[in-house]
């Protein structure tokens, strides 16, 4: 590429700085964020205790005896035949099993795999 059209090409990699990271527009002014003004004012209040965060430091407790002792429930009643704590170990020392999921979207009502429809762009 030369002349005018190097030119062209460098001018549109450049994006100002407070540009949207959307778009690449600059904002008016009024809209613009504040300096430390959140983006989610009303998300979840500082402070706020999570159960999964209460329940990992009761497990934590007594060296973790409290999470050997559901380990050993789990797998009593998994050796008993209870499916779900069956699934569980698995899930657990394996992964969940992974489950495909074909793509379709429909042009001119009529249905394409979405893989065809990449092969032909």
């Amino acid at each position: 590429m030369t002349g005018p059209r190097k030119k062209q090409a460098a001018q549109a990699k450049k994006v100002p700085k407070d540009a949207s990271p959307i778009n690449g527009v600059v904002p008016p002014k009024e809209y613009r964020w504040k300096p430390g003004q959140s983006g989610n004012p009303r998300g979840v209040p500082k402070g706020t205790v999570f159960l999964t965060d209460y329940l990992r430091k009761l497990l934590k407790m007594n060296d973790y005896q409290a999470a050997k002792v559901l380990c050993h429930i789990i797998l009593e009643k998994a050796m008993e035949g209870d499916f779900k704590f069956v699934k569980e170990v698995w899930d657990r020392m394996d992964g969940p099993v992974r489950q495909e999921v074909e793509n379709t979207i429909m042009t001119h009502y009529k249905v394409h795999k979405l893989e065809d429809v990449e092969d032909a762009v």
